[in-house]
């Protein structure tokens, strides 16, 4: 029903409203299409849409996002797509409406980018690796703007491309997750879409977020694991990951808190905020997937993510406000054309009489009324078309209003 309740040290029973919520026997579908189609839906639409997926390291975030491996869940193709999580959903059914599109005339352009946030540095998973940016905000501008983008034809080269990147990820084994993301991965989905009847030209982008797990050191335990061939080496690396992922994950919620106190938003305190921007900020629809684990041990960290959710849902952005903004807008010019309307039918109407002859039911034999009655009624007319109007513009109301 869209309620978490839960119990937590120190913070006694508590409980969290959310849009949609999934239990762990819940499949990827009820994700899918509880939360995430109707962006996918607009973004095909001409709207502007993002995921992001944000919780503790091992509790689920890159299974939901794409799957449960690296192959199953990059295929935009699987044959088991009971199995994929929302990316390779989301772009099979993009990729399907494209299909349609072009079916009916329509001109899309479809390009791809794929991005990793690790610390200050933005490489491109799709381009080798190479770096995105090398000084603060360009690597924002970069993704936005397609420098860093490559073309997509059809479902087998998009799967392929996610797969590439997919390998390219860091990952490495900790405490919590044996193939733990290290970084944050952002993938960008922009389409044109050109109108052949009318020449009209709309753009859109789908962003999806796959955060890195927020963790605490002494849980991971990445400041003890070392292997034989690197040593120390290694031991330092995957505490520098967890750090800048947790730097990030903090600016985060800075900018968030900025946005629900409608205050000045940081987002240049790190790359992966700078990244965010459109998303939190912008023009806009977005979803946050936070995923929880159920055990015990990690209740104080599940605790801090229904909370950081919870906040998200405080955030009204550019695309809610011209939405709502619409709304209004239709709906006052319905009330102001609902006025007219019954304006016309006040100096339109007039009373008639009617008089009908029917049987008469009640006749009895020697009666001068010949088996027949004379029945008087009164009914408005002269605004017929204006009544007819009038039930549309209301029918339209009710539509709006969800009366």
């Amino acid at each position: 029903g869209g309620n978490v309740l839960m119990v937590g040290p120190g913070a006694g029973l508590r409980e969290f409203s959310f849009e949609n919520v999934v239990s762990e026997a819940g499949g990827q579908s009820d994700v899918y299409d509880g939360s995430v189609r109707r962006l996918v839906v607009d973004f095909v639409n001409g709207s502007n849409g993002c995921v992001l997926a944000y919780g503790q390291t091992g509790s689920g975030k890159t299974h939901t996002m794409f799957g449960p491996d690296a192959v199953s869940g990059a295929a935009v193709r699987d044959p088991h797509p009971e199995r994929s999580g929302i990316v390779p959903r989301a772009c099979a059914e993009v990729m399907r409406a494209l299909e349609a599109k072009r079916a009916m005339g329509t001109t899309v352009s479809l390009r791809a980018s794929y991005v990793e946030v690790y610390g200050d540095a933005v490489t491109d998973l799709l381009g080798d690796g190479a770096a995105v940016g090398m000084w603060q905000g360009v690597a924002h501008r970069a993704l936005f703007s397609g420098m860093c983008s490559v073309p997509v034809q059809g479902a087998a080269e998009l799967e392929e491309l996610l797969l590439r990147a997919d390998a390219a990820k860091r990952r490495a084994a900790t405490m919590m997750n044996e193939r733990s993301s290290r970084a944050h991965s952002v993938l960008l989905l922009s389409l044109q879409q050109t109108r052949a009847d009318t020449g009209a030209e709309v753009g859109s982008t789908m962003c999806f977020a796959d955060l890195g797990g927020s963790e605490q050191v002494f849980k991971s335990d990445v400041a003890e694991m070392h292997t034989r061939e690197a040593g120390f080496l290694q031991k330092e690396t995957r505490m520098q990951e967890a750090v800048n992922i947790n730097l990030g994950l903090f600016s985060l919620k800075v900018c968030i808190a900025a946005l629900v106190e409608k205050r000045y938003v940081p987002y240049q305190n790190s790359r992966l905020t700078m990244m965010l921007s459109s998303a939190l900020g912008g023009n806009c629809r977005t979803c946050v997937v936070v995923t929880g684990s159920s055990e015990k041990k990690h209740a104080v960290e599940t605790m801090q993510s229904m909370r950081f959710g919870e906040t998200c849902s405080l955030v009204t952005n550019a695309a809610s406000r011209d939405n709502m903004a619409a709304v209004t807008r239709a709906l006052r010019a319905i009330d102001e054309e609902i006025g007219r309307v019954e304006a016309a039918i006040v100096a339109k109407e007039t009373w008639e009489t009617v008089r009908t002859v029917r049987k008469d039911e009640l006749h009895q034999e020697g009666e001068a009324t010949c088996g027949q009655e004379v029945v008087v009624t009164s009914k408005l007319v002269g605004a017929e078309a204006e009544r007819e109007h009038l039930e549309l513009l209301l029918s339209r109301r009710r539509v709006l209003t969800g009366a």
